[in-house]
């Protein structure tokens, strides 16, 4: 029933620069019969979505004009790092992201040299202690205030962070780096992104969501590990993009 309704779907979204949920369930039922409710034809648009097949464009909009999936690799610097950081502590989980990666979707161009390691929360002040030893400028899981007094971001750092469990990343090669969808939520998670925080951070939801493809289940999912109001705000965020 289900691939049934996608292929249906698919077919009806082929050449159309765009089509509105409610022209598309007028034509799955259009024999008279209820063959699909609405909310089954929402729920397969959403999964579509998801997958990549179609791009919402605004609200109730949808297009067989796929965009990219992201894609990052990681910079000379991380894998330096990452190769260090595994003969010191070859059983510990890491996630390796840089500041310089969010520029393409800042409405105001702000500088960021800063190379964010994560780290399993047990492990942070222990490689925090190794990098430090090792000569780099670092920093443990920085507030607001630590922020604003002692990070420099035009000049290069080191950011250690816990690493959440479930977090979604992506694999180059060895090394693992975040996801965009991790991304857009540490932003409005995490106190040392304050500076992109607020009216910036709808212009990086619509601008990343313009230029890639976005994983709503994979960006609500681990939202929600950061906590009910992250979720909330991420909702919100999405809603304003979709208008």
């Amino acid at each position: 029933m289900i691939d049934t309704v996608d292929n249906r779907i698919i077919d009806f979204a082929k050449g159309k620069e765009k089509f509105k949920s409610s022209e598309l369930l007028n034509v799955l039922n259009a024999n008279g019969e209820k063959e699909v409710s609405k909310a089954t034809c929402y729920w397969r648009l959403r999964e579509l979505v998801n997958r990549g097949v179609l791009s919402k464009v605004g609200y109730g909009e949808y297009s067989s004009a796929t965009k990219s999936r992201y894609s990052i690799q990681a910079t000379e610097r991380m894998s330096e790092l990452h190769d260090g950081l595994r003969k010191g502590f070859p059983f510990v989980e890491f996630c390796f992201y840089s500041g310089n990666w969010m520029a393409p979707f800042l409405h105001h161009i702000s500088t960021n040299n800063i190379t964010y390691v994560e780290v399993e929360r047990d492990a942070c002040e222990a490689v925090f202690h190794y990098l430090q030893e090792q000569g780099h400028k670092a920093f443990l899981h920085p507030d607001r205030l630590t922020m604003e007094r002692y990070v420099n971001l035009a000049e290069e750092a080191i950011i250690v962070k816990p690493l959440i469990s479930g977090a979604p990343v992506i694999k180059d090669n060895e090394i693992s780096v975040s996801s965009l969808e991790k991304i857009l939520v540490d932003i409005c998670a995490d106190e040392d992104f304050f500076y992109l925080q607020g009216m910036e951070t709808f212009y990086i939801f619509r601008n990343a969501d313009e230029q890639y493809a976005i994983n709503r289940s994979r960006l609500l999912r681990y939202a929600a590990r950061r906590g009910k109001n992250v979720k909330s705000t991420i909702e919100r965020y999405l809603k304003e993009v979709e208008g």
